[in-house]
This record gives structure tokens, C-alpha cells and sequence, in this order.
């Protein structure tokens, strides 16, 4: 069940099938402890790193080897979809996109 109460006014009561109100005092908490093994299964894959902040992840790997970064970063989607999948959690692709960085200086 969840409430939401605005100052003194409390709102209508309300069955929840699953997941947690947004901006509720355990969300966040809750949120890290269940991507926490989605985070662990990326950076086992060999050369990628992962960072977490909030609801935002950022996997990336590094190398001069143009095929090398495009088998790593595929092998961290597959996985990212597979865990999805799993987990039935969906992510907004219109807030999702690869980004690539070159050392133009060599």
C-alpha cells in the first residue's frame, strides 16, 4: 500500500503490484541493492568499468583498437539486455546513448 500525503492532506490510498512509489524514503536504497548484481556481471567482463549514481549507470572500456572497443562494448550490452531481461526492468532509450571519445593528440 502506498500514501501519499501533501503537507496535512493525505491523497488516496493505493495497491501497489510492484516496485516502490518514486521519492519514497526506501527507493533509493532498494533501487541500489537490486542493480547492484548488473553492475557486478559488467565489470566482470574483461576491460569494461562501470560506475552507478543514482538511477544513472555509465559502463565504458578504453583501447586503441577500434575492434577490440566495439566486441567489449557489445558483449556489456548483451549483458545489460540479458539482465533486463531477467529482471524485467526496462531502461528510456530516449535517455540512453553510446558516446565515443577519441585522443585526437597522438
Amino acid at each position: 500500500m502506498a500514501l501519499v500525503k501533501y503537507q496535512t492532506t493525505p491523497f488516496e490510498c493505493v495497491q501497489l503490484q510492484d516496485g516502490l512509489p518514486q521519492g519514497s524514503v526506501t527507493s533509493r536504497t532498494m533501487f541500489n541493492i537490486m542493480i547492484n548484481d548488473l553492475i557486478c556481471n559488467l565489470t566482470k567482463i574483461s576491460g569494461i568499468k562501470c560506475q552507478n549514481f543514482a538511477a544513472n549507470i555509465v559502463f565504458y572500456t578504453t583501447s586503441a583498437d577500434i575492434s577490440d572497443l566495439n566486441n567489449r562494448v557489445n558483449e556489456g550490452m548483451r549483458a545489460l539486455k540479458d539482465w533486463c531481461s531477467e529482471n524485467v526492468i526496462t531502461f528510456n532509450s530516449d535517455k540512453t546513448l553510446p558516446v565515443v571519445y577519441f585522443d585526437y593528440r597522438k
